[in-house]
């Protein structure tokens, strides 16, 4: 992931809406966005700050009624998503209410895409690295299965402004279990 703008490659929720309108050109111009859905109870991102579960603390955080993405009405209430592009996170589920042991969790929003210029990129998921079972082990509307061997990757293909994918979450048996999230836009992130 590239992380763009602010201090220290950071974007800080305390930008203008002006330089945030910027930095979405900045991400938008030949790429999509990637945001994360931070509505539920049970996920969260981790800062180098600490548990972030509402995402006016970063970007994209709108000062005023007016959104970054204001061209798409899905993504009207911008509080609640996350840039994945932007901002340095990981993505914590179970953070407020726990999730429980041993079960597979559909999230029918989780991921949501910024596409204002029409880009026509595919984004692909990728997961590596699990510290016990997979955990994020299937995205979009076909549910690829990222379960099996690292390097498995599920593809939503030119996701329109706006548009969201699902997820599938495995929570495994072990509290703290961890997983690399690798996202490529317009590439195989494996690769």
């Amino acid at each position: 992931m590239n992380v763009l703008g602010g201090q220290n490659g950071l974007v800080g929720g305390n930008t203008t809406d002006e330089d945030q309108k910027a930095i979405a050109d900045s991400i938008t111009e030949g790429a999509v966005d990637v945001l994360v859905d931070l509505s539920s109870d049970s996920i969260a991102v981790r800062t180098d700050s600490g548990l972030v579960t509402d995402g006016s603390e970063l970007y994209p955080s709108p000062n005023t009624a007016d959104t970054v993405y204001s061209s798409d009405p899905s993504l009207s209430d911008e509080s609640q998503y996350v840039s994945l592009v932007a901002n340095d996170v990981t993505i914590v589920f179970g953070s407020d209410v726990g999730l429980p042991r041993a079960s597979d969790i559909t999230y029918d929003d989780l991921f949501a895409f910024a596409d204002p210029k029409n880009n026509d990129v595919d984004v692909n998921f990728a997961t590596s690295s699990a510290s016990d079972s997979p955990l994020l082990t299937g995205v979009g509307s076909n549910s690829t299965d990222l379960s099996g061997a690292d390097n498995n990757v599920a593809t939503v293909s030119n996701p329109s402004n706006g548009g969201t994918a699902k997820a599938s979450v495995a929570t495994g048996t072990k509290d703290g279990a961890t997983e690399r999230l690798d996202i490529g836009i317009g590439e195989d992130p494996t690769a």
